[in-house]
């Protein structure tokens, strides 16, 4: 009796410990799904798994204009240089016309037929140059014939203003202009150089079926919104053709104006498939600088 009483409490101690253990193994199994979940909730913040990653989408063209990018190709006289800021920049030469810029990959504008949204952003230092109608980003079909470009073409002027004509045509007149900041100026022939003052800014255009707007740093300084259908207010175009390969920035002007290149310093080029809110805008610019 003295013996079974013995080996029944071993029995009894043994299961304890059996089912302490599942207990335990139990706890520890579920700590470690909540630490893996975790883990991966904390690789879904941000676009290298930072927390940056949920605050704007990937870009389709990515470019760093150092001199490594494949499919970028300098035309003309600028060069790469050195920069406190961000190593190595592109810096092109303003002596002429259409004759130095950065001419980057033909498929640079060709991600957006679906969602027909589109956003640009690069780092620029206009080097204290004032001057408001140098080009600061165009496309067109070809590189410049006898000393001019013809349509389809794409520009954004450095004076910040727009201007599209590719498979119909939107000039982003003052009739569309339905925001603005304060310094930006209603003179046709002027927009807003409040950023030329040597230091690096990022400069952004949001283009939509319906809308174009600009932003510098993130703030907003001019939007347009036209209807999409009617003459001169057509945008669409330039989503769905596969033209606007010849794809410049820094200079090229468009059709035959005596503007000459811009003498600018650009960094980290971006393309997105969607416009960015001004929320993203602004993660994109602390998040890159």
């Amino acid at each position: 009796m003295k013996r079974m009483k013995k080996y029944g409490l071993c029995w009894i101690l043994a299961a304890t410990m059996i089912a302490s253990f599942a207990v335990t193994g139990c706890d520890m199994k579920l700590d470690d799904e909540e630490n893996r979940a975790a883990v991966q909730g904390s690789k879904s913040e941000g676009n290298t798994g930072t927390s940056d990653e949920k605050k704007y989408p990937d870009a389709v063209v990515s470019l760093a204009l150092n001199g490594k990018d494949e499919g970028v190709n300098i035309v003309g006289s600028g060069a790469y240089v050195d920069d406190p800021t961000f190593g190595k920049v592109f810096k092109n030469d303003g002596s002429a016309i259409r004759t130095s810029y950065l001419q980057l990959p033909s498929d640079t504008l060709r991600h957006s037929a679906t969602s027909k949204e589109m956003t640009i952003g690069f780092w620029v230092n206009a080097n204290d140059v004032k001057t408001d109608w140098l080009p600061m980003f165009a496309a067109y079909g070809a590189a410049p014939v006898d000393g001019k470009n013809t349509f389809p073409m794409f520009m954004c002027q450095s004076r910040c203003k727009l201007q599209v004509n590719c498979a119909g045509y939107c000039d982003f007149t003052l009739d569309y202009l339905k925001d603005k900041i304060a310094a930006y100026s209603d003179d046709v022939n002027l927009g807003y150089s409040g950023w030329k003052d040597n230091n690096w800014h990022y400069y952004t255009c949001t283009l939509t079926d319906k809308t174009g707007t600009i932003y510098i740093d993130g703030t907003l300084i001019a939007s347009w919104t036209v209807d999409g259908t009617s003459d001169g207010q057509k945008i669409d175009g330039m989503f769905t053709s596969t033209e606007l390969s010849y794809v410049c920035l820094g200079g090229n002007q468009a059709w035959d104006w005596a503007d000459n290149d811009a003498p600018y310093s650009f960094a980290k080029f971006s393309v997105w498939d969607k416009a960015l809110t001004v929320e993203q805008i602004k993660a994109v610019v602390d998040s890159t600088k």
